[in-house]
């Protein structure tokens, strides 16, 4: 293969990653942007909630403790990564119910790694984790390990909800920035995911979720397009059509003008996150689910007779 073109799928491959990590993020687009780009340090301040109007406050999504939570302590979702025609990558998504400083939360980690084929032109080993309060209304605490290529990252967010704040640490740089206000409610980059699988979703509801990188706090939209029934790698299920928007988003999505990033949401009480889709400048990106292991269960590859067809209130 040409040098060129090596290093066209290199530079794809790599881009491909941060899509990845943008649509299995699931709607922290914004945030993604500030944490898995090199950015230039800018002297001003930050948006933050000390910024935030009467009319975002009264936009931002509140939910009441209490409610379903469509995860069970346990949970081990596997999910297959693709770009184009080919599979390029599994990802390992574990829910635990657990407790952060002394105190009960969920705790979400997901790992990234690149199969043999990807690895020859862009290795991937990244860790992610976050710890989320026990009624999955806030982030308590986020920890992210990154392996791409020849760029290390090793990144923290402190959440301190008894000032309100957040602290982004860089682990291996030994630097932290100020802290930024927070309101509450807010989420990390990662926490987010079960958060919106708690959500009440609806054909036509729209969603605003404050999160934060640690450097900034976002207002995340998320809108629930329509209902699809359709063939998923783990079996024929209705789903609902999820997108969030990604203006704030740089890098490939900047540059491919209006792409966007669609999320495949079974309509039932699992609320599984099914595919993950994205068509940008260098190509197509997908995320699928392709089985679940759950404690108790035998694993769930979708492909049993009573799992083929999964319909709203089964």
């Amino acid at each position: 293969m040409p040098s060129f073109s090596l290093s066209f799928f290199r530079d794809s491959l790599s881009a491909g990653v941060r899509c990845f990590l943008a649509c299995i993020f699931l709607f922290a687009g914004a945030a993604l942007h500030a944490e898995g780009e090199d950015v230039e340090e800018d002297e001003e301040q930050l948006f933050d909630a000390r910024d935030l109007t009467a009319e975002m406050l009264a936009s931002i999504t509140r939910v009441m403790p209490g409610r379903h939570l469509p995860v069970v302590s346990g949970e081990r979702m596997i999910f297959s990564v693709g770009w184009g025609m080919f599979d390029v990558a599994e990802a390992v998504m574990e829910v635990e119910k657990t407790e952060h400083r002394g105190e009960p939360a969920w705790r979400v980690s997901l790992t990234t790694a690149t199969n043999a084929f990807a690895d020859r032109f862009y290795r991937v080993r990244n860790t992610t984790t976050s710890w989320i309060d026990e009624e999955m209304i806030q982030s308590v605490h986020y920890e992210n390990i990154q392996r791409e290529g020849r760029r290390d990252r090793d990144i923290v967010i402190d959440f301190d909800w008894s000032r309100e704040e957040a602290q982004y640490i860089d682990r291996i740089a030994d630097e932290s920035r100020d802290p930024i206000a927070l309101t509450p409610g807010t989420l990390d980059p990662l926490g987010i995911t079960l958060f919106v699988r708690s959500l009440p979703l609806e054909v036509g509801s729209r969603f605003i979720i404050p999160t934060t990188n640690g450097r900034e706090l976002f207002l995340t939209q998320v809108d629930v397009l329509e209902q699809v029934t359709r063939n998923f790698r783990f079996g024929r299920y209705d789903a609902l059509v999820l997108r969030p928007d990604i203006k704030d988003l740089g890098g490939v999505f900047r540059r491919s003008g209006d792409a966007e990033i669609l999320f495949f949401v079974s309509d039932d009480e699992d609320r599984l996150l099914l595919r993950m889709e994205s068509s940008v400048a260098v190509g197509r990106f997908w995320v699928e689910l392709v089985r679940i292991e759950r404690p108790g269960e035998d694993p769930d590859t979708g492909t049993a007779p009573e799992r083929r067809t999964r319909r709203r209130g089964r």
